[in-house]
């Protein structure tokens, strides 16, 4: 009968279990990532982002009759060196097998991996453990080759779907963790410490958004007090570390409350919509038996020597956790600040060559966060100036901070406020201008000088953005010259801003009746009073000081 089919019962042993315990996510990731090449894994066509569609593909990509297979070395010593790099045992004989299904980015119906002998297996990465601090081990089950299929173009106007195979065939790493990932910011986590680590090998520049390296993310909750776990589910192509999270946050929230409410969870693929932060149903979950692997005839087993594996140990680079602690050591930087300097290995060899101190090679943390800011674009053809942008700005502000003569604490505040105004003003002006940092007009004993007239009081910091335009602009004028030219000086005489902040005291009673009755925020209005009778002026701390004096003399006027 109904009351007993098993969908019933199931939904009532459901309703039964839940409502007590806690809820665990338990998250398992599979990193596809395109392996830098000049060819393709198994065809001799060029790989070139953004190229015209169908233009960089070879016979064997579109699966025409007797076009065969050759294994490309570069993408066997991509995955070699990753392998080492995440301590995994690699598999000295391997081979290639076809995974069969039907979808039209697929020419010939089947994807070329490898499903029985993968690449490398039992690896680990460490992250921070976000509850204790600690460094917690992520297991890495495998990491295998495939080739990507072509890219489907949907047209929303017509009834049709478009088909580009530039990028069929482009060699992938995937590399699976096992489920031991337990938070959306755990797998966020893990993959920006495993971009750094392939960016350090060269062989994936980590870029989510064009597309060289996407996450799915298999997802499921397990009940701590009954130990029910959900079926697991699978978020597709998901772009972006920010997606990630979202993605996971959003399904592990699904899969409770369907619980919590006595229904079952479908084993399924689903894709995530960025737009809304949600995810949506693809299909059912695959088995492997519908994918009917079988051996790639048209490749024979690989034999890898422990020669060429030792030779790639030997010439493996620095990974970014070695490299973040030698820089603390070397530099005093703070390992967090170290480790936003190493993410970016093109830039790390010309950091450590040049001329800086201890004390000032902390200081340009701000300009490794804006070239991260700016990391996406590092590798597309016409933004390759941006290396040469940084460098450029690391000189001038290495030729600028040779003028403070300020002591140790107030050198500290000039050379961050100078490395700002690098990293923003001056580079979006060299960027706007087509030209290098090094060749803006601004002078370092100007740019020096104006960051000491704003830490002195001399002019505010919104004011110093107007001077620095100028410099900018070409002049031979000092910065005390164009901020008495430009009217920016700011009014600091002490017995003239008294005089003023005691006539505003004086006509406004309700004001002064708030503060003394214990609303302090009301000091604000005078002083916006005050900015508004100098017409901005007025030196905001002193203003502040000299209002807050006055207030509090009235106030202990009253309380006697």
């Amino acid at each position: 009968t109904q009351s007993n089919s098993p969908m019933r019962l199931m939904r009532g042993l459901l309703s039964a279990s839940t409502g007590t315990g806690v809820w665990q996510t338990v998250i398992g990731l599979e990193i596809h990532a395109r392996v830098f090449s000049a060819t393709k894994i198994f065809s001799p066509a060029a790989l070139e982002f953004a190229a015209l569609p169908n233009t960089k593909v070879a016979p064997y990509d579109m699966a025409l009759p007797g076009a065969l297979p050759v294994l490309n070395e570069r993408c066997i010593e991509a995955g070699v060196r990753t392998a080492l790099a995440l301590n995994a045992r690699v598999n000295t004989r391997l081979h290639f097998d076809r995974k069969h299904y039907f979808y039209h980015d697929l020419p010939s119906g089947f994807q070329v991996t490898q499903q029985r002998t993968p690449l490398a297996v039992d690896g680990t990465l460490a992250i921070t453990d976000h509850n204790n601090g600690t460094m917690k081990e992520i297991d890495i089950t495998r990491i295998h080759l495939e080739h990507d299929s072509a890219k489907a173009i949907h047209t929303a106007t017509d009834d049709v779907s478009l088909v580009d195979l530039n990028r069929a065939g482009i060699g992938l790493m995937e590399i699976v963790t096992g489920p031991t990932l337990t938070s959306a910011i755990e797998a966020s986590d893990f993959v920006q410490e495993l971009i750094a680590i392939l960016r350090a090998l060269k062989v994936n520049d980590g870029n989510l958004s064009e597309g060289s390296l996407r996450v799915d993310a298999n997802v499921n909750v397990l009940n701590a007090a009954t130990g029910l776990r959900t079926p697991r589910v699978e978020v597709k192509n998901i772009n972006g570390l920010r997606f990630l999270r979202k993605a996971i946050e959003y399904e592990a929230q699904r899969h409770i409350d369907l619980m919590e409410r006595g229904e079952l969870v479908n084993s399924e693929t689903r894709f995530f919509d960025a737009a809304t932060s949600t995810t949506h149903s693809m299909r059912t979950k695959e088995t492997q038996v519908d994918y009917r692997y079988m051996p790639e005839p048209d490749l024979p087993y690989l034999t890898i020597h422990q020669d060429f594996i030792t030779k790639l140990k030997e010439t493996q680079p620095p990974l970014p956790r070695e490299l973040a602690a030698s820089l603390h050591e070397r530099y005093g930087i703070a390992l967090l600040d170290a480790s936003k300097l190493v993410a970016e290995p093109g830039t790390l060899h010309e950091f450590t060559t040049l001329p800086l101190q201890p004390c000032t090679f902390a200081t340009i943390v701000p300009i490794v966060s804006w070239y991260q800011g700016l990391s996406k674009y590092a590798y597309a053809p016409e933004n390759k100036n941006l290396l040469a942008l940084l460098l450029g700005g690391l000189a001038l502000f290495e030729s600028t901070i040779a003028f403070v003569t300020a002591n140790e604490s107030q050198a500290h505040v000039l050379q961050k406020m100078i490395a700002q105004w690098i990293t923003g003003d001056v580079v979006a002006w060299a960027r706007d201008n087509n030209v290098e940092v090094g060749e803006s007009n601004i002078k370092p004993q100007q740019l020096c000088e104006l960051a000491t007239l704003v830490n002195t009081g001399v002019v505010s910091a919104r004011s110093a953005k107007q001077i620095l335009s100028c410099m900018l602009d070409g002049t031979d004028q000092s910065a005390q010259q164009l901020a008495k030219a430009l009217g920016l000086v700011q009014q600091s005489d002490e017995e003239e801003l008294t005089s003023i902040v005691t006539k505003i005291i004086s006509e406004s009673p309700k004001q002064v009746s708030k503060f003394t009755s214990g609303q302090k925020g009301v000091v604000g209005y005078f002083v916006g009073q005050v900015m508004k009778k100098t017409g901005g002026k007025a030196n905001p701390p002193l203003t502040n000081q000299i209002v807050q004096a006055q207030l509090n003399a009235l106030l202990d006027a009253d309380n006697q």
